[in-house]
């Protein structure tokens, strides 16, 4: 394998996870917010979302998306039908980690900034957020590792990330145990680095609040 398609492939790995990983941020954040929402329709509506986008394997949506969907004569990228995928798929499971992260969040919390009749946005940023965040950022940066090694399945659909030239080097003949222990070497690489800056980021959030209160 040459040095330019390890790059190459490095960055479609990248991308799929990073794009998907924002994508699902933003989603997970409405999904969440209809969820605990004062409109019963939209709460179900949130709930079956959640319930059924994490209830099929990640590798089934995948092949919906690429299979599946056709728009006109043209039908998704491989690229295109993993962001989708992910980003929704996460959406489920970012939603229930902001969930976990306000069900930490003691209930005289929130009655206190009712007391106070401070603005709804003003009195969740200040009060709420700041206590919610340590939970959810952990649980956002396991899913964002679980996330990274996921887009491993879309060597399936063709996309050419890591997975998917080590498999094509083993298939030319290179050395199946070399090449597969050097691609796990190569996400645990990557994946430490993301451990680390969750932790480091929720500790800071932890004692800030401390100090805070």
């Amino acid at each position: 394998m040459s040095a330019e398609l390890i790059l190459r492939a490095l960055g479609f790995t990248l991308t799929a996870t990073c794009v998907s990983f924002v994508l699902a941020a933003l989603l997970g954040a409405l999904v969440a917010a209809a969820r605990r929402g004062p409109w019963a329709p939209l709460r179900w509506l949130a709930i079956a979302w959640v319930s059924v986008l994490r209830g099929v394997p990640p590798l089934v949506w995948l092949f919906v998306a690429f299979f599946g969907i056709n728009l006109g004569q043209a039908k998704l990228t491989a690229l295109t039908a993993t962001i989708l995928t992910f980003s929704l798929v996460g959406s489920a499971f970012l939603a229930e980690a902001y969930r976990s992260g306000l069900d930490s969040v003691s209930r005289t919390q929130f009655e206190a900034v009712s007391a106070t009749a401070m603005p709804a946005w003003p009195g969740f940023s200040r009060v709420i957020l700041p206590q919610a965040l340590p939970v959810s950022l952990s649980a956002a940066g396991a899913y964002l590792i679980h996330l990274l090694k996921d887009t491993a399945l879309a060597s399936l659909i063709g996309v050419q990330e890591l997975t998917f030239i080590t498999n094509d080097a083993v298939q030319r003949g290179s050395n199946g145990f070399t090449a597969f222990l050097l691609l796990g070497l190569a996400y645990l690489a990557l994946s430490v680095p993301v451990a680390l800056a969750a932790r480091t980021a929720e500790a800071k959030l932890r004692k800030r609040w401390a100090v805070a209160a």
